[in-house]
């Protein structure tokens, strides 16, 4: 069965400052390859848990982060899988300021995992600590594990 194809689905989503959607030019070629291979192998509907780097050092390049992992949600929903994207789900003061809350974030997250039938591992420059963890959750409750590795 063929998918329609929505008129905006080829555009990225909104939130990206504007030299990032420059910069992301010779990416849009990969971004509509992983697109064509996901949807020949994605039921739609699945839920998928997106693992992707969200802190760093400075408050850019969590920015940077987040615009990524908003555009790793994009392409789930281009599939018409449903993203768990918990860079979304939590305030950052949590993640990063606050031990107590760093843990309930660790076990919310977990939760939500076990809600997925899929990790979706999008690795740009290299997994972060806590992306790792994430595979090995994935790998504890035996969900397909997809690696997607972009070079920008």
């Amino acid at each position: 069965m063929k998918r329609s194809s929505h008129p905006g689905m080829n555009r990225l989503p909104e939130g990206f400052p504007p030299d990032m959607k420059e910069s992301l030019d010779d990416f849009q070629e990969e971004l509509n390859s992983l697109k064509t291979c996901l949807m020949q192998d994605v039921r739609p509907g699945t839920v998928v848990y997106i693992c992707s780097r969200f802190g760093g050092d400075s408050e850019d390049e969590v920015d940077y982060n987040e615009c990524f992992a908003r555009l790793f949600c994009w392409q789930a929903l281009l599939v018409r899988a449903i993203p768990v994207t918990p860079h979304f789900l939590f305030p950052r003061h949590l993640l990063v300021k606050n031990a107590e809350g760093w843990n309930t974030v660790i076990q919310c997250t977990r939760r939500l995992l076990m809600q997925c039938r899929e990790l979706w591992v999008f690795d740009l420059d290299g997994l972060s600590d806590g992306m790792r963890e994430e595979i090995e959750w994935a790998n504890t409750l035996g969900l397909r594990i997809r690696h997607i590795h972009f070079s920008i």
